[in-house]
């Protein structure tokens, strides 16, 4: 009969030990491997991790290598949802835009330079419905800036 390990590590394709070991199964969209662990769909990484690791609740399992693929525990690591987006972005594969990251974001109306500029005429008692206007952006877009929902850090900040 075969275990549940033995199916996992036919769909790893297992190299050297600092090699990425890409899964070679079914991915999401991401490229993140899936295991069907018996009750459920679960990242490969997590599973892998998880076989060597007592996994914490409410963790993220990351990836040192940047590969959503790899399935090697060894480039595998813990960490917060924050540390998860913040690898994502300095590694390039965030999925939707950071909020730090409204510039580049291509339905993006303002810049840095405007939400700087807003946030200084709202401070000089600029109301936020003639900011709206003057910037070409809803209400709503205006409200998210100043309360720091959106564009909270500038690039140049993120390390």
């Amino acid at each position: 009969m075969t275990t549940r390990l033995d199916r996992f590590l036919a769909k790893v394709d297992r190299r050297g030990d600092d090699d990425c070991w890409p899964w070679t199964a079914g991915k999401t969209d991401s490229g993140h491997g899936q295991f069907w662990d018996g009750h459920r769909h679960i990242y490969a990484h997590r599973y892998s991790f998880g076989l060597i690791n007592k996994i914490t609740p409410g963790k993220f399992v990351l990836h040192n290598c940047n590969n959503p693929s790899c399935c090697n525990w060894r480039h595998l690591y813990e960490g917060t949802k924050k540390d998860n987006s913040q690898d994502s972005i300095r590694a390039g594969t965030a999925r939707f835009p950071h909020p730090g990251f409204g510039e580049q974001h291509p339905l993006s109306k303002l810049t840095w330079q405007s939400v700087s500029e807003i946030r200084s005429l709202h401070k000089e008692g600029a109301s936020m419905r003639s900011l709206a206007r003057n910037h070409k952006v809803c209400l709503a877009a205006i409200q998210k800036v100043l309360s720091g929902k959106t564009w909270r850090t500038p690039p140049s900040q993120l390390s």
